[in-house]
């Protein structure tokens, strides 16, 4: 069973700052997209149909891709690495976005 992709608190923030949807109804994406829970254990917990709660996660995704533009020519992905890895990971995606803000600040 593959994983969805997880999103960070920034991520998820910007997405529900511009979504319609109700507090409770982001509070529930919140825990299933940023904290990584199951989608059934969530409705469950919620007293909601698991159907619904799909279609509301699937929503707030569409909204924290709204308010997260990948760049042209960048790519999102999901990988999996050793812990030991991962600051590696971060200071190659610090270096290209503030290459990027370079760009965008000198086209100014």
């Amino acid at each position: 069973m593959s994983q969805r992709r997880r999103f960070s608190k920034v991520e998820f923030d910007r997405g529900a700052a511009i979504s319609r949807m109700e507090p409770g109804t982001i509070a529930l994406a919140r825990a299933i997209l940023v904290e990584g829970r199951p989608q059934a254990v969530v409705a469950r917990e919620k007293h909601v149909g698991r159907s619904w709660v799909s279609r509301a996660v699937g929503k707030m995704r569409e909204y924290i891709e709204e308010a997260n533009p990948v760049p042209p020519g960048w790519r999102t992905d999901t990988v999996t690495l050793p812990e030991s890895d991962w600051p590696k990971v971060r200071q190659l995606e610090r270096a290209a976005q503030e290459a990027l803000s370079r760009k965008d600040r000198e086209r100014s």
